[in-house]
């Protein structure tokens, strides 16, 4: 957490040609797979260099399908090069953003920092076509879309092919 808040406030210098590196990947390092999926997302929006910091000899299944996930990775090396910024944060959940990809979309990560389930909602002005990164699962077109965010996990989200006119907003649920 420490080196993400390091590295948070620097996306106004990363772009093609210059990026910042928050270290490498501590996925199969001792994270559960929950904190793994969260590590790998949010290096993911950062533009991060993906540097794999596991034995390769030594990698369970989950973690590599979490290192080889193409959706995530296709948003790490989107060509327009946008790192993601922090927006907000919702009783102890994240909202971070990369827009605009190179399809006119954006990529979404609801974070949960707490150490309890959160039942979010994330709330758009426009219709768009929503797809969940780690469920590889099209979540349709619409304004609303709630999640329930498990401890220091999180929830990578994409608009493909719509123009953000504005980011989402958050909102915490009940359970």
């Amino acid at each position: 957490m420490y080196i993400l808040d390091l590295n948070a406030p620097l996306a106004p210098y990363a772009g093609p040609g210059g990026w910042n590196d928050p270290d490498m990947l501590e996925v199969g390092n001792g994270l559960s797979d929950v904190e793994a999926r969260s590590h790998f997302s949010l290096w993911a929006m950062m533009k991060a260099p993906l540097l794999i910091g596991c034995d390769l000899q030594d990698m369970s299944e989950a973690t590599k399908t979490i290192l080889m996930n193409e959706e995530v990775i296709a948003i790490n090396q989107d060509p327009v090069g946008m790192q993601g910024i922090r927006l907000e944060t919702v009783s102890d959940v994240e909202l971070w953003v990369a827009h605009p990809l190179s399809d006119g979309g954006a990529a979404v990560i609801s974070f949960n920092r707490g150490s309890t389930h959160k039942h979010m909602q994330l709330e758009w002005h426009d219709p768009v076509l929503v797809r969940d990164l780690w469920a590889h699962t099209d979540l349709g077109v619409g304004h609303n879309f709630t999640f329930l965010i498990p401890p220091h996990g999180a929830v990578m989200l994409r608009s493909n092919g719509t123009t953000l006119a504005a980011p989402p907003r958050m909102t915490n649920l009940p359970l």
